[in-house]
């Protein structure tokens, strides 16, 4: 009980009432710039958070037990696109990096020649 304490409650402000799970809809797709945890024993709104809201982990209730699900393959795919963008050098920096090697006179061809084999010493 202590640590709901710590946690905002948000009011339904729907007149007339609607379902809990249509309200639970409706908040999460206003609010897309809070962070959330969605516990809830529903298939279907955790089937509706997995398509839209890939970002929001679902917990499980079972067994008197909180299971965290495992994150959808949409989480998935979003998580690798922002990976990519991440590492991929933007064209600011791609140009910095080629007048750093222009002014070290660094060529990529001058990278093969400097491999230098080494002598192999037989022991009989």
């Amino acid at each position: 009980m202590l640590i709901l304490k710590q946690y905002e409650i948000i009011k339904c402000n729907h007149y007339p009432s609607i379902s809990a799970e249509k309200c639970f809809q409706q908040i999460l797709i206003k609010d897309k710039t809070n962070k959330y945890f969605l516990a809830s024993q529903s298939l279907s709104l955790r089937e509706y958070t997995h398509i839209n809201r890939p970002d929001l982990p679902t917990m499980l209730i079972t067994h008197n037990a909180i299971n965290i699900e495992r994150p959808s393959i949409n989480s998935y795919s979003i998580v690798e696109k922002i990976k990519k963008d991440n590492s991929n050098l933007t064209k600011y920096e791609t140009n910095i990096l080629k007048k750093i090697k222009q002014e070290l006179n660094i060529n990529q061809n001058d990278d093969n020649n400097n491999n230098i084999k080494k002598r192999k010493i037989f022991l009989t």
